[in-house]
C-alpha cells in the first residue's frame, strides 16, 4: 500500500495564509446550491481581511458587486476622495436572469453562508496547488455587511453582453471592463487606494493564486495610483487562463496623436498585445495600416474576414449637451444658460407666488454604435447620427463645463456626470427617506416660504398680540435680526388684489396676474385639512399672501391691514365680503352660514357676511322666509345652521312634502328660502315674489292675518277652509363653532336642575316658537294640524280618504309642540324680539379678528396656505402627465390622514417634507416638458425614470438615461440644431466626450472575449483601459 502524502502547513508564509483567506471568501460566494441555487441566499457582501503582510497594518476590505445590481457611485462616509465609491449593494427586489448566449454560469451559493466555521483555520490548507497557509485568529476574515442577495445574479459569464455598453447605470468597473459581477479589493486606509506598485503586485499575485483554486471565474480588481488617476489593476482565471485587466488616466491637456482615431487605437491594442497574444497582436497591427484616416466606407458593407478565427469590433459613445430652447440668437452661447435660467418658468402657476430653479442643470445626449466590424478587406465604419444604434438622453444634476482643466484643487467626481435622482415620495412621506437632500433652488419656492412661516411659530408663541409682531421694538429686545417688511405700497396693493381691486397694480407687481388654485372636487371632499377654508375663498387667499411674505413680521401687518379693510370698507358701509359665496356680492341671496367644519378665522368671515346681509335686510324692514324650502324638500338655513335645537324643532330632513303642498315646481333654484315680506319698500329691490301673491295682492279677513309672505292657493287650513298663508319668519340665530360650544356649556348646566331644564327647553325652542307665532298671526283660527303640515310634513300621516292625521310623536300628550302651540300668542316676526341681533354678532366676530391669538391666526394660515399652495401644484400643466399625477394622488393620501386639530410643529414640519418633494417632482415635469417640447415620449420616460410609474412603489428605477425613439429623432436633433430639422450632427455643439470600446476575441458567446481596448476621451481626462488574456 503506498504511503499516504502528507503536507505540513503550520509553517505558511504571511503570502500564502493571505492567499487563503481571500480564497475562502471566494469560494463562499461561489459554492455550488444545487437544487437551491436560485433560493434568496444571506450572503457577506463585504468581509475585512486581517493579515501579516509587511507592507501595511489596516485590513483590507474584499466587497462583492453583482451582476444586474444597483451599484451606485457614492462618495465614502469616511473620505470624500475615497475609492469605494461605488455604494452598497440594496436588497434585491428581483433576480437578474442570464442572457442568452452567455457563457457559462457561475455556480450557484450554498445552504450555508459565510460564518466563522467557513474561515480558514490553522490547520486548513488551502492555496496554490490545493495548500494554503495556516491563518491564525487575528488574521481570519470578519463579516462587515451581509445582504440578502439571490444566486441567479451570479450567472451568467465573466464579461456583460454588449448590449450593456456605455450604460451610466453600472458601475464604472463594469463599463471600463465590460465585467459583470466582480469583487473589489481595497486596504481599509484613508486613501483606499495601494500606492506602492511592489504592494500592488503582490497582493494581485495572491489573488490570482486564490481565484486559480476558485471552482468559477470572478475577476478582482484593487485600486492603485492616487485618486486624481483613478487606476485599477485586476485578474480574473477563466478556463485556465489568466485575465489581465489595467486602466489608468491621464489629465494632460495635449492630446496622443490619433488617440480619437480607431487606427491609433489598434495600433495601442497590437502594441499591449504582443505579450500576450502574438497572433491577435499581427491582426490588430494590420487592421490599424488598412484603416487609416483617410479610409472612409460605408460600416454596413461587406462581410467580416476573419484572421486566425479572431472578429475585431469597435464601438462608440459620443455625448454632445443638449442646448436651453428659446435662446434669442443675439445672445451668445454663453449667456443662453443664464437666460434659461431666469426665464424658464414664464407662465407656469405658480409664477406669482415663488420663484423655482430648473433641477435640470443639464440635458446631455449620448450617440451610441455597438460593435461594428472591422475587417481588412474594408475600410473604417463611418459612425453618424442616422446610423447610430442608440440615441439617450442623460438627466444631469450638475453641468459638465467642456472649457474646465484641472488644477492641483481639483476634485475627481467635478469632472463625472452627476446623474439628477429623486427619492421616493412614499418612503418621505413615511419617514424612511431623507427629502431631496436639503434641495431648496432658491429661498423663493413654494415650500421655502412655508417653511418660513413655519419656522416663525416660535416668535409668533411669545407674542402676547399679533400686533407686537409687527412692532420693531419688539423684536429688538428679542433679536438682533429683524425680519424684513415690504414697504407700505406693496402691502397696500396686496390688499386690493385680496379684496378684488386689483385693476389699477402697476405693471410686473407680484398680485398683477395671480392665480388663485382650485383643487379637484374630489380631494377638497376627502381631505381633512382642505375642509379648513374654501381654495377660493378670501381666507385661503390672505394666507397665499402670507406666505409669500413668509416672516411673522410681514404677516402681522398685513393682517392689521386686512382686518381695517373689513371694518372700514365692509362692516361698517354693509358692503358684502368678496370671495365668500357662489352668488358674489351683489347676489340677493342670503350668504352661506358658517362652516362648522372650517378653519375659526374663515367662520367669524362668513359670519360677518351673514350679519351684513341680515343689517341691509334690517333697514329696509323685512324678513328672509325659510318656510318655502321645507314645503320644497330642500333644506333651508333653518335646518343647516350652526344652531342649537330640540330634537322636534327641525324636523324636516330633507324628505318630500305631501301632494297638496309640493310647490318646487313652482321656484327655481336657489330662490327658494328667499322670500320676503311686502313692507318697508324692498320690493323693487328685491324683486317679485316667486311663490303665491305679495301681501299687497292678499284679501285678508277682516284684515286679522298679520305678516303674510305669500298663499298656498292648493293647501287649505283645516278650519276654517281657507288657503294657508306662508308667513314672513325671522331668520334664524347662525354660529361659529367657539359660540356653539358657549351655548351648548351653557346649556348642559342648566339640565342641572328643574328651572334650569325648562329655560335651557325655551333656549332650544325659541326658533319653533317664533315660528308658531309668525304662523299664527298670518292664520288666524288655524289649529297645530295646519302648522305641522307646513312646518313639518313628516309629521302629517295621511289617509285612504285624502285626510289626515298627526304622527304618534307629534300625538303624544306630553309633546312639547303642543306645550309651545298652546303658550305661544299670535305675534308677526315684524314685532317680534330679534332671534339674533346681526350687529351684535357681527361686531363680537370682528372682536375675534382684531384680538385674535397670535398662535391660533399662523397655525391656520399655515395649514390653508399649505393647501392653496398644493392647488397651485395640482393646477401646473405637468399634473396632467401620469408620473406627475400619480405623485400628487400619493402626496394626497398622505395628506388625507392628516386631523388638521393634532397638527404639531412637528408633524407639520414633516408635511412639509414630502410637499417640498412633491414640488420638485411638479416643477421636474414642466422642465422636461419645456426642454424636450415636441418629444412627449422621451419626456414621459425621463419622468418614470426620476419620479416612477407609481409613486408608491418601493424600489427606484436605477436607469441613467432613457431611449429616444425613432420618431422623435429628428425633434431632438432639430433641438440640437436650434431648430433646423434633420438628423446630422453637422450643426451641433462640439461633443463633450467620446468613449471607445475596441474588443479582438474568437470563439462564439459573449462569455468567450480574447482582448478589449477601452478609451474615454473626455473633459480634462484621457482614460486607457485594456483586457489582455494570456494564451498558450
Amino acid at each position: 500500500m503506498a504511503q499516504e502524502e502528507f503536507e505540513d502547513f503550520s509553517f505558511a508564509s504571511p503570502w500564502e495564509r493571505f492567499s487563503g483567506a481571500v480564497e475562502q471568501v471566494l469560494r463562499s460566494w461561489c459554492r455550488p446550491g444545487g437544487e437551491k441555487s436560485t433560493a434568496e441566499r444571506d450572503v457577506a457582501t463585504e468581509v475585512e481581511l486581517k493579515h501579516k503582510l509587511p507592507f501595511r497594518k489596516d485590513a483590507y476590505l474584499l466587497k462583492l458587486y453583482l451582476k444586474g445590481a444597483a451599484n451606485r457611485e457614492e462618495p465614502d462616509t469616511d473620505h470624500q476622495d475615497s475609492i469605494d465609491d461605488a455604494g452598497e449593494i440594496p436588497p434585491p427586489s428581483s433576480t437578474v436572469s442570464r442572457s442568452s448566449g452567455e457563457g457559462s454560469d457561475v455556480a450557484s451559493l450554498s445552504d450555508e453562508s459565510l460564518t466563522e466555521q467557513d474561515l480558514p483555520s490553522d490547520s486548513q490548507a488551502s492555496g496554490a496547488g490545493g495548500s494554503s497557509g495556516a491563518t491564525t485568529t487575528t488574521e481570519q476574515p470578519s463579516i462587515l455587511k451581509r445582504e440578502s442577495i439571490n444566486a441567479s445574479r451570479f450567472s451568467g459569464g465573466v464579461f456583460s453582453s454588449a448590449v450593456t455598453h456605455f450604460d451610466d447605470s453600472l458601475h464604472k468597473i463594469q463599463r471600463w471592463f465590460g465585467v459583470g459581477t466582480f469583487a473589489l479589493l481595497r486596504p481599509g486606509s484613508y486613501t483606499g487606494r495601494i500606492l506602492d506598485s511592489q504592494e500592488a503586485t503582490t497582493v494581485l499575485s495572491a489573488i490570482s493564486l486564490a481565484l486559480s483554486n476558485t471552482p468559477n471565474p470572478l475577476p478582482v480588481f484593487i485600486p492603485v495610483h492616487d485618486n486624481f488617476r483613478d487606476g485599477y489593476w485586476g485578474v480574473a482565471v477563466i478556463d485556465g487562463k489568466t485575465v489581465h485587466f489595467d486602466v489608468d488616466s491621464s489629465q494632460a491637456t495635449r492630446r496622443p496623436d490619433g488617440v480619437r482615431q480607431v487606427s491609433g487605437q489598434l495600433a495601442v491594442l497590437s502594441e499591449q498585445l504582443a505579450g500576450y497574444s502574438p497572433e491577435a497582436s499581427n491582426l490588430c497591427q494590420a487592421l490599424a495600416q488598412a484603416h487609416g484616416p483617410e479610409t472612409d466606407v460605408d460600416m454596413d458593407a461587406g462581410n467580416v474576414t476573419e484572421a486566425g478565427g479572431y472578429e475585431v469590433t469597435v464601438s462608440a459613445c459620443v455625448a454632445y449637451r443638449v442646448p436651453v430652447p428659446g435662446t434669442p440668437p443675439e445672445l451668445e452661447a454663453s449667456d443662453a444658460a443664464s437666460y434659461w435660467r431666469d426665464t424658464w418658468d414664464e407662465g407656469c402657476v405658480w409664477q406669482p407666488w415663488a420663484v423655482e430653479v430648473d433641477p435640470i442643470e443639464a440635458l446631455e445626449l449620448d450617440l451610441i454604435w455597438k460593435e461594428a466590424p472591422l475587417t481588412l478587406l474594408q475600410g473604417t465604419p463611418k459612425l453618424t447620427a442616422s446610423n447610430a444604434d442608440q440615441w439617450r438622453l442623460q438627466v444631469l444634476a450638475a453641468e459638465r463645463s467642456p472649457n474646465v482643466t484641472w488644477s492641483i484643487f481639483s476634485q475627481k467626481r467635478s469632472f463625472d456626470r452627476q446623474h439628477l435622482r429623486l427619492p421616493r415620495l412614499k418612503n418621505v412621506m413615511e419617514g424612511r427617506e431623507w427629502g431631496v437632500g436639503g434641495y431648496t433652488g432658491d429661498k423663493r419656492t413654494l415650500s421655502v416660504r412655508l417653511r418660513g412661516l413655519l419656522d416663525g411659530l416660535e416668535w409668533v408663541e411669545s407674542a402676547r398680540v399679533v400686533g407686537d409682531l409687527g412692532d420693531a421694538l419688539w423684536w429688538d429686545v428679542r433679536t438682533e435680526s429683524l425680519p424684513v417688511v415690504p414697504p407700505e405700497e406693496v402691502l397696500m396693493q396686496s390688499i386690493k388684489d385680496l379684496f378684488g381691486e386689483g385693476e389699477d397694480l402697476k405693471p410686473g407687481f407680484m398680485t398683477d396676474h395671480v392665480h388663485y388654485a382650485d383643487l379637484n372636487r374630489e380631494f377638497e371632499k376627502a381631505c381633512a385639512l382642505s375642509s379648513m377654508a374654501p381654495f377660493d375663498s378670501l381666507f385661503c387667499r390672505l394666507a397665499l399672501h402670507a406666505v409669500v411674505y413668509k416672516n411673522p413680521r410681514a404677516v402681522s401687518l398685513l393682517w392689521g391691514h386686512f382686518v381695517h379693510a373689513i371694518r372700514r370698507k365692509h362692516w361698517e358701509p354693509l358692503n358684502l365680503l368678496p370671495f365668500m359665496a357662489d352668488g358674489g356680492m351683489d347676489s340677493l341671496a342670503e350668504p352661506p352660514v358658517p362652516d362648522l367644519n372650517a378653519c375659526l378665522a374663515h367662520q367669524k368671515l362668513q359670519l360677518i357676511n351673514v350679519c351684513i346681509h341680515r343689517r341691509k335686510i334690517q333697514e329696509k324692514g323685512g324678513y328672509v322666509s325659510s318656510a318655502i324650502s321645507k314645503l320644497s324638500g330642500q333644506p333651508s338655513h333653518r335646518d343647516t345652521a350652526g344652531s342649537v335645537e330640540s330634537e322636534y324643532e327641525s324636523c324636516n330632513d330633507g324628505e318630500e312634502p305631501f301632494q297638496s303642498m309640493d310647490i318646487s315646481h313652482r321656484i327655481s333654484s336657489g330662490e327658494a328660502s328667499e322670500l320676503y315680506s311686502a313692507g318697508g319698500g324692498i320690493e323693487e329691490e328685491l324683486g317679485p315674489s316667486t311663490v303665491g301673491q305679495r301681501v299687497g295682492d292678499i284679501q285678508q279677513d277682516g284684515g286679522s292675518n298679520e305678516g303674510v309672505a305669500s298663499v298656498l292657493e292648493e293647501c287649505l287650513l283645516l278650519h276654517p277652509s281657507v288657503p294657508v298663508n306662508v308667513p314672513s319668519t325671522q331668520p334664524i340665530p347662525v354660529y361659529t363653532a367657539d359660540t356653539l360650544a358657549q351655548q351648548q356649556s351653557m346649556l348642559s348646566a342648566l339640565e342641572e336642575s328643574p328651572e334650569g331644564q325648562r329655560r335651557a327647553s325655551k333656549i332650544q325652542t325659541r326658533v319653533l316658537m317664533s315660528d308658531m307665532a309668525a304662523f299664527k298671526a298670518a292664520n288666524h283660527g288655524c289649529a297645530l294640524e295646519d302648522f305641522v303640515r307646513w312646518h313639518s310634513p313628516k309629521d302629517w300621516i295621511k289617509d285612504e280618504k285624502g285626510s289626515g292625521k298627526l304622527s304618534l310623536r307629534m300625538s303624544q300628550a306630553n309633546n312639547r309642540w303642543k306645550q309651545h302651540w298652546q303658550e305661544v300668542e299670535p305675534c308677526p316676526a315684524a314685532r317680534q324680539i330679534p332671534l339674533m341681533d346681526p350687529l351684535v354678532e357681527g361686531e363680537r366676530a370682528m372682536h375675534y379678528l382684531e384680538t385674535i391669538p397670535p398662535s391660533e391666526l399662523f397655525h391656520q394660515m399655515i395649514h390653508v396656505g399649505f393647501l392653496g399652495m398644493l392647488g397651485c401644484l395640482q393646477r401646473s400643466q405637468s399634473a396632467e402627465l401620469p408620473p406627475i399625477r400619480n405623485a400628487l394622488i400619493e402626496f394626497q393620501k398622505h395628506v388625507e390622514r392628516w386631523d388638521p386639530d393634532e397638527m404639531s410643529l412637528r408633524k407639520s414640519s414633516a408635511l412639509l417634507d414630502g410637499f417640498e418633494l412633491l414640488e420638485r417632482v411638479v416643477v421636474l415635469g414642466e422642465a422636461v416638458a419645456k426642454r424636450l417640447r415636441g418629444c412627449p415620449k422621451a419626456s414621459l420616460s425621463i419622468l418614470e425614470m426620476l419620479v416612477g410609474s407609481d409613486a408608491g412603489q418601493e424600489c427606484m428605477d436605477e436607469r441613467k438615461g432613457v431611449d429616444v425613439s425613432d420618431d422623435e429623432k429628428p425633434m431632438v436633433s432639430a433641438i440640437m440644431r436650434q431648430g433646423k430639422r434633420g438628423t446630422s450632427t453637422a450643426n451641433w455643439a462640439p461633443a463633450l466626450e467620446h468613449e471607445w470600446m475596441i474588443s479582438c476575441r474568437k470563439g462564439e458567446g459573449e462569455g468567450v472575449v480574447g482582448h478589449r481596448l477601452f478609451v474615454k476621451d473626455a473633459v480634462g481626462e484621457l482614460r486607457i483601459g485594456t483586457v489582455l488574456t494570456a494564451e498558450d
